[in-house]
């Protein structure tokens, strides 16, 4: 995201969360672009607290914020649950690092990497397969 110099985010600074599935805890999947029923993922609204107390900024990454609407969704249901963030984006911005529920982490091996993909699940399908 080309603009986050321009609003004060220092990448050496900045995290990026994934909405759904790690800070919504995105139970009933998609139900449309401002469609956002559940609760937050249990433990979120706390990191989000002591990671921005620590001098973090948060930013929050989801396809939902390719429109206007989308957009706000995610910002009054922040607000009903007191969820600060510093920022949202339809892209990956540029972080530190990414925290989301469908990412398999890339350690330099791809004989690795291409198991972890033909074999992925995040953890809503390994609990629902684990009941």
């Amino acid at each position: 995201m080309g603009n986050q110099v321009a609003l004060g985010f220092r990448k050496d600074k900045t995290i990026a969360l994934d909405f759904d599935g790690v800070i919504h805890a995105y139970r009933n999947g998609w139900e449309g672009i401002t469609a956002i029923r559940d609760k937050p993922v249990d433990g979120a609204r706390e990191a989000i607290k002591i990671l921005r107390y620590k001098g973090y900024k948060v930013l929050v990454y989801s396809t939902r914020c390719s429109t206007h609407q989308g957009r706000q969704a995610i910002k009054e249901w922040c607000k009903k649950w007191f969820i600060k963030i510093d920022g949202l984006s339809v892209e990956k911005p540029s972080s530190i690092c990414y925290v989301d529920d469908r990412a398999v982490k890339f350690n330099g091996d791809w004989k690795k990497t291409i198991n972890d993909i033909i074999t992925f699940k995040n953890y809503i399908e390994e609990e629902r397969k684990n009941k």
